[in-house]
């Protein structure tokens, strides 16, 4: 079951406890992108079919879902008392540009992703000079675009992806047994993609 309602014109769910709290979270990151740069906001209701709250992984805080047209942010993230609204609106402005980047035909797959995701924070970056609020926000985005233009395509790679998966399930608490079996399965797919 999901709560549900439009943001600022865009659709939003809420898969998780705590609704009430989680559409405040969104709305307050939204009416910061409204107040500083409108053009994304437009461009946000242009690409996102809708923004979805739902997961409690913690190797990510948000991803963009190409097939779904859909943001997805972590409820962990958005409920997270050390996330201010002004990082949350920045995970939408960074999400927003995959967006726009997968609408160019800009495919994320090996070997390009580091690219990518730097392309994503200088996204961030324009917007966080644009927001007055704390000048450190800047400061953060230009230490990031650094790390991520320097660290090479190892941290965005497919199998450091699945690693952190698999450690989340682990987490979780799943049996060995079934974090194996997955492992198998997904490996099994992949040569058969190939």
């Amino acid at each position: 079951m999901s709560s549900s309602r439009a943001l600022h014109g865009i659709p939003a769910a809420v898969l998780g406890d705590d609704p009430e709290h989680c559409f405040d979270r969104l709305d307050e990151a939204l009416d910061l992108i409204a107040r500083y740069d409108p053009t994304t906001l437009d461009r946000m209701r242009t690409l996102f079919r809708g923004i979805l709250v739902f997961g409690g992984e913690r190797y990510r805080r948000a991803y963009w879902n190409d097939t779904a047209r859909l943001c997805v942010v972590t409820e962990t993230y958005v409920r997270s008392s050390t996330q201010r609204p002004e990082d949350l609106a920045l995970t939408f402005v960074h999400e927003m540009t995959h967006a726009r980047l997968h609408r160019a035909g800009v495919e994320y797959r090996e070997g390009r992703r580091a690219a990518i995701e730097v392309i994503c924070a200088m996204a961030e970056l324009a917007f966080a000079r644009r927001v007055t609020l704390d000048p450190s926000l800047a400061e953060g985005r230009e230490r990031r675009i650094e790390e991520w233009s320097t660290g090479g395509e190892t941290m965005w790679s497919s199998a450091t992806m699945r690693d952190a998966q698999f450690e989340y399930l682990k987490e979780l608490g799943t049996p060995g047994w079934i974090v194996s079996a997955v492992d198998w399965v997904s490996r099994f797919i992949r040569g058969r993609a190939a």
